[in-house]
């Protein structure tokens, strides 16, 4: 019996053992003007214990052009981790902790940035994502190897007049389900009317897929994307433009 009760409290205490945090690296979408420099800030979240990394991290060439690394923010970490000496579409780093001391970094902080110069056109837009290419995503938690977690994000080319996002008074913009399969529903809130509203998506490298322009009357509205209107599954870009409004929200296809 006692056996039996030793067993049972065992078991209730491996379930309510919390599980923690995965590593992630990330980064986070950015907008940016052409010809502009941007600096693309690299993040963590469950970075906890962590004594060693490596990865490959790869953008578009075509859209961005590598030019410096800044705001080194982790103990041991500086160019020298990073490589090959030729940046052009692509970086990969090695990191330990010199004296093997376990790092932890709270979730959310910058612990490196790369700086580049926009050298696409609007719409062009590059995917920043962590692809372990060259070198796999890995990091090591207390000399325990594991995934390194990734989220990718997009810097998206604007033209001039369109320089800094704007999102009109309670638009409340809502895109569900997001990702999605056979359809989805995009939802908004106008205050004014709006004559000249335009709707559009783009794949990652910049090509227009859909283009509709509407009337709209102030209220709510909806708008259905359904799976006729995307060639494949992936990620892509949905742009708003109205009168004092610019904004561009991931769109999600999932097509499995």
């Amino acid at each position: 019996m006692i056996k039996d009760l030793l067993l049972y409290f065992a078991l209730l205490l491996w379930f309510v053992v919390p599980l923690q945090a995965q590593p992630t690296i990330f980064a986070e979408d950015i907008t940016a003007n052409e010809d502009e420099i941007v600096e693309v800030e690299i993040k963590v979240e469950g970075f906890k214990d962590i004594v060693a990394w490596q990865f490959t991290f790869e953008w578009d060439s075509q859209v961005l052009e590598f030019i410096d690394f800044d705001q080194f923010n982790l103990v041991d970490l500086s160019e020298d981790n990073f490589g090959p000496t030729d940046k052009t579409d692509y970086i990969i780093s090695t990191w330990f902790e010199n004296l093997l001391t376990p790092v932890s970094v709270a979730d959310g902080e910058v612990i490196f940035s790369i700086k580049f110069k926009v050298i696409g056109e609007a719409p062009d837009s590059s995917k920043l994502w962590f692809s372990g290419r060259e070198l796999e995503n890995i990091v090591s938690e207390n000399g325990t190897s594991k995934d390194f977690e990734t989220r990718m994000g997009v810097c998206s080319v604007i033209t001039p007049t369109n320089a800094v996002q704007t999102i009109l008074p309670n638009f409340d913009l809502s895109i569900s389900p997001n990702p999605f399969r056979g359809a989805t529903q995009v939802k908004f809130n106008l205050e004014n009317n709006q004559d000249d509203f335009n709707v559009s998506i783009h794949t990652l490298d910049g090509k227009q897929i859909y283009n509709q322009e509407y009337d709209l009357p102030a209220g709510e509205h909806i708008i259905d994307i359904t799976s006729d209107m995307i060639p494949t599954s992936g990620m892509y870009l949905l742009h708003f433009t109205g009168e004092g409004l610019y904004t561009t929200q991931k769109l999600i296809f999932e097509n499995y």
